[in-house]
This record gives C-alpha cells, structure tokens and sequence, in this order.
C-alpha cells in the first residue's frame, strides 16, 4: 500500500477465537493485508462489517468528506486464534499486491467507489472502499498442454516450448523416485531448481523448460500450463 502521507504504518493485531481488540489510532485510510481467518471490523463504534485481506476502506460522513478515526475495532468471527496485519495511516491508498479472489491472476485497481455496508446491527455503514479490484486484460486460457514427459538417464530434456512471448503457468510434478533439476538449457547439469521425488511446483514463465535427471535410469515429469492469451 502506498499513499501520500508519510504516516502510513503497518500494525500487527492477534485476535483470541471469537475475542475482541480495539486499537487506539488516527487516520483516515486502513488497508486489510493479510489476516488468517475470518474477521470483522468497525470505525470505534458497534457498526461491524466483514472484510478481508486486499481491501481498503476510508469512512466518510456520507456527503463524501473523509472523516478521521480515533479508534479501530477488530472481532474474530473464525472462532481461532487469528492474526491480523493492517496499514493504516493518512492519505489515499493504492495496491498492486491483489489478486483476483483466492485465484493467483494478477489484478488491476479502479479508482474509489462508494459502498453502503449493511451492519449486523441492521445499520447502514458509508464507507469507500480505496480500491476495486478486476481481473487484467489478459487471462489464461483452457489448459494449453498437459503430459508426461521422459527424461532419459544423465540428459537434460525440454518439457514446456517458449509460448512466443506470452507467459504461461507452469506446472512440474517429479513422478520418479530420484530428484530432478529444473534449468533453462538443454546442457546437462545437476544444478538448477531440485524438484524431488512426488513434489509439484508452479511459476509463470515464457521461454522454454527443461528438466535434468542425473539418475542412471530414465524418469518422468508430469507438465500441465496454460498460456495467457
């Protein structure tokens, strides 16, 4: 999160199972990063709303002039042990760390709507909310090649194709029972990223893929990727 007020600060917050923690504080601007479960959380007042981790919120009078909290209100609704991180601080907000619901795509940010937040109370809550988040232009297409590939003894072998430019998910599963070595040549080597026996890995990636096997007996890798289109 970033804003034009050198004030922004970060604050860590453990909340007991189904507990309540208020946090005395000034500013006009608090953004949700990361929380690990279900939470709800109000401006000082009984008015809770449910958000998560990528919002954003700056409470206004309802005319849209931003008005300045003293004191935050959090509330476990996960019934665990949870430990919220927030940035609160004096400004506007924006955030290029979001992703499109629990999904890995990146995202890009609108400017600030208004939300009315219905309460549990029954009230409604005028807030707006810093960012709106929509997927980006280009999203992945259906899978674009899936797999198994052999990987002779002591060589090196191309398992995913450059996508002419185009990034691409990628995903390596070692079905052998020896570690392998993901690398960028088709030199062989026993270096690179170790993929071990059964493990899976994904990354984003637009050139080729190959993966080393110094075991003296063949291997495969299954490859699953979808290019972005």
């Amino acid at each position: 999160m970033a804003g034009n007020s050198p004030s922004f600060r970060t604050v860590r917050l453990t909340l007991d199972a189904n507990g309540e923690q208020a946090y005395n504080t000034s500013g006009n601007v608090i953004a949700v990063i990361s929380a690990d479960g279900a939470f709800e959380m109000s401006f000082g007042d009984d008015s809770f709303f449910e958000t998560e981790a990528g919002l954003g919120y700056a409470p206004d009078d309802g005319t849209g002039l931003a008005q300045t909290f003293r004191t935050l209100r959090f509330r476990d609704t996960s019934g665990l042990s949870n430990e919220v991180r927030v940035q609160i601080g004096t400004g506007r907000i924006s955030d290029n760390r979001a992703v499109f619901g629990n999904s890995e795509l990146p995202v890009k940010t609108n400017p600030a709507t208004e939300l009315q937040v219905k309460t549990k109370a029954g009230t409604s809550l005028s807030v707006m909310q810093a960012d709106e988040f929509l997927p980006k232009a280009k999203l992945p297409n259906v899978v674009a090649a899936q797999g198994t590939v052999t990987v002779g003894a002591s060589i090196s072998a191309l398992v995913v194709t450059g996508t002419g430019g185009n990034n691409s998910w990628v995903y390596l599963r070692n079905t052998g029972t020896e570690t392998m070595f993901i690398t960028g040549t088709a030199t062989f080597a026993s270096n690179g990223i170790a993929l071990a026996a059964g493990e899976t890995i994904g990354f984003e990636h637009s050139g080729a893929v190959y993966v080393a096997n110094p075991a003296a007996f063949s291997q495969g890798v299954a490859v699953t990727f979808s290019k972005w289109v």
